[in-house]
């Protein structure tokens, strides 16, 4: 297998995740529950998103070598060798209830190391772009695809002045998951200032990156 161009490849996963958060956003009111479990449940429009995105990736991941591997649908994710892997909404129950904090993202990982990631927002307008190549995170706008460097500027250093994220995890945990889930929150709440649940794992990064949180558990 040949090198893998880094630019292409960053091309291909930011049109995927721009094609189908477009996509998602203009059918959300729409979008109908298909599995029953109470939160770690499937909508239509999971499938539909990641079988769009499978589609954008297909030839270049046919051109070199890479397979595929989607939320919804599986795959098989090794230690070697290479493959997208596709959360096509990332916060399924806050796209189903209507808000803006979902994503669509894409990583394409080789040999265990993720080397390139794009992330949707698209009730925010915005895309997040980074390869191994460049390590700037590239944020774009969905309409403009106009591209800018962006750092962050937070500058809190005491954990007690720090706001923290953290998430459910997943259901199939067990019995113990939401213990787990209260035990963190009530950690995070005796060290830390106004501790959130963000039910988005993508969303809660951005807001570390774009410095509004000082940390996602």
């Amino acid at each position: 297998m040949g090198a893998i161009p880094l630019s292409e490849a960053a091309d291909v996963a930011r049109f995927a995740v721009s094609e189908a958060g477009m996509f998602l956003r203009e059918h959300q009111s729409e979008t109908k529950k298909l599995k029953l479990p109470l939160k770690d449940f499937v909508t239509d429009a999971d499938l539909r998103s990641e079988a769009m995105i499978f589609n954008r990736l297909r030839a270049f991941s046919y051109q070199h070598q890479i397979g595929l591997y989607g939320e919804e649908s599986g795959g098989v994710l090794n230690k070697t060798g290479r493959f997208w892997v596709v959360d096509p909404v990332d916060g399924t129950n806050n796209y189903f209830a209507q808000n803006q904090e979902w994503g669509v993202s894409v990583a394409l990982v080789e040999d265990g190391e993720t080397i390139v990631g794009a992330v949707a927002f698209p009730c925010l307008d915005i895309i997040l772009l980074a390869t191994t190549n460049d390590l700037n995170v590239q944020l774009f706008s969905a309409k403009s695809l106009l591209a800018e460097t962006f750092r962050c500027t937070n500058n809190t250093r005491y954990l007690a002045d720090s706001s923290v994220l953290t998430d459910w995890g997943k259901p199939s945990a067990g019995a113990k998951y939401n213990k787990q889930a209260m035990t963190i929150l009530e950690k995070l709440a005796a060290h830390t200032r106004y501790p959130f649940f963000r039910i988005c794992c993508t969303f809660g990064m951005w807001e570390v990156v774009r410095g509004t949180r000082e940390g996602y558990v």
